[in-house]
């Protein structure tokens, strides 16, 4: 089954691109001859600086989709090109971003119909069956349907409820989420101790992954500013800010925190620092930093070249931010009864996401249930679950990227694995994080040619 998740996918996706460039190339002019590829990426590298000054980007989309497809393309090549057209179609068709509320209900009414009625006056409306398709394949560069991906998220949320109800019996708990409650117990106890906490997070999963040399660290990785978000910025946890390269080409990126809500007395601070549980804030910056999202795009600055590099694919990049706390827990920067219980919760959160995520911009649920499916299945409280789902309804597909994404590169490293033996591990994810932010359906096309090539060269 997952066998053909990956070969039909890939070229699924190279068919239809490679169809639809080739039609447009039979009605260019057969006199001009078409500028260098290279070229053409460079010109539209620039031109998504702008995103604003639209009639360039309608220019090189005409030109990519005409004229290019004369020229031989190399894998890398298809990879750039696939990657530019995903993102001149992403800028022509940017919707306008509504922001995120406050996250907070009027107490006079239901908390349900209220946060209803909240989303229908910020116009955080569900996209549809036809444009949440679209997307899937046209931005994420994916072979599926929104009722597959609601049907992974269904399987995914069983199974991640049955991983907790066992972890808490094995501890002599009935429910899991009396677990929860003593996990919150051990939460820092200023915004201060909380930066300090992701910060040590960050130091020990950085080290423990260049002492395990499961992939290689390049410049830049081992240094990552801990920051906080400007007080308006209504997130719940943290995020990853990709950077750039100084003027000694060394790569920078920082991680933000949520910050400090305004206006909370004591207890209401203490309660929102009871999020933070420590498990959770290990987890989350594995995530973050490394080997996570600061890992991924600093390989790819160096590697990838400015379009792959700092372009951006949600399946790509939280996929393998979600697969790199697995991978921080196998090689122990991630161990104890609070790690495995948070990584437990972390993935009933992406199986909640990506059941959530098709069900609303398909008209399956409400947003008042998506948040009692989160508080339910991961325990987040409900001004955590609220900001979730204001995101979910402004980001279609995003939501269903952490659990999709992990799941393929899971498949792929299996693949890897069985051909060349467990010691292969960095070879798998430098090759991998080299490749830069393409669909992970091109990027298993695109390893499996090198490891045809390798055959071919070592009979």
């Amino acid at each position: 089954m997952s066998g053909r998740r990956r070969s039909q996918p890939a070229a699924a996706v190279v068919t239809v691109l490679a169809a639809a460039l080739a039609a447009a190339s039979a009605r260019a002019d057969e006199r001009d001859a078409p500028p260098p590829l290279a070229a053409l990426l460079e010109q539209t590298t620039k031109a998504l600086a702008h995103p604003h000054a639209k009639e360039p980007l309608r220019a090189l989309r005409t030109t990519l989709g005409t004229r290019v497809v004369r020229e031989p393309l190399s894998d890398m090549e298809w990879l750039d090109l696939h990657v530019a057209l995903a993102a001149l179609d992403r800028t022509l068709d940017a919707r306008p971003d509504a922001g995120l509320g406050s996250g907070v209900v009027d107490p006079t009414e239901s908390s349900a119909d209220a946060f209803d009625a909240s989303c229908v006056a910020e116009k955080r409306h569900p996209v549809g069956y036809a444009r949440f398709a679209w997307l899937l394949r046209r931005t994420e560069g994916l072979d599926l349907g929104p009722l597959a991906v609601l049907a992974e998220g269904e399987r995914a949320r069983h199974a991640t409820q049955d991983a907790l109800a066992a972890f808490a019996r094995s501890r002599g708990v009935d429910d899991w989420r009396d677990l929860l409650t003593r996990a919150r117990e051990d939460h820092p106890r200023s915004h201060d101790e909380l930066l300090a906490w992701c910060r040590e997070a960050v130091a020990t999963c950085t080290a423990t992954v260049a002492r395990a040399e499961v992939v290689s660290l390049p410049r830049g990785a081992e240094s990552l500013p801990v920051a906080v978000f400007p007080p308006e910025f209504l997130h719940p946890y943290a995020h990853y800010i990709p950077g750039k390269r100084d003027a000694q080409g060394v790569y920078h990126g920082t991680y933000r925190v949520a910050p400090l809500p305004r206006g909370l007395d004591e207890d209401a601070r203490d309660a929102w620092l009871t999020e933070f549980d420590r498990g959770f804030v290990w987890a989350v910056s594995a995530h973050e930093g490394v080997p996570g999202h600061h890992l991924q795009f600093t390989a790819a600055a160096y590697s990838a070249g400015r379009l792959r590099g700092f372009s951006w694919n949600s399946t790509y990049v939280e996929g393998w931010g979600f697969y790199a706390e697995d991978l921080a827990a196998e090689i122990g920067a991630l161990e104890g009864d609070a790690a495995e219980f948070a990584l437990l919760r972390g993935r009933a959160w992406r199986a909640v996401r990506c059941y959530v995520d098709p069900a609303l911009h398909v008209g399956r649920i409400r947003p008042s249930e998506a948040v009692e499916l989160l508080m339910r299945e991961m325990g987040a409280t409900r001004r955590a679950a609220e900001l979730e789902v204001r995101r979910y309804l402004e980001s279609p597909t995003q939501p269903m990227s952490y659990w999709i994404g992990r799941r393929e590169i899971l498949a792929m490293r299996a693949d890897h694995v069985a051909r060349h033996g467990p010691g292969s591990l960095r070879a798998f994810h430098d090759a991998l994080l080299g490749l830069g932010c393409v669909p992970l359906p091109l990027a298993a096309a695109a390893l499996l040619e090198r490891r045809a090539e390798y055959d071919r060269e070592h009979p």
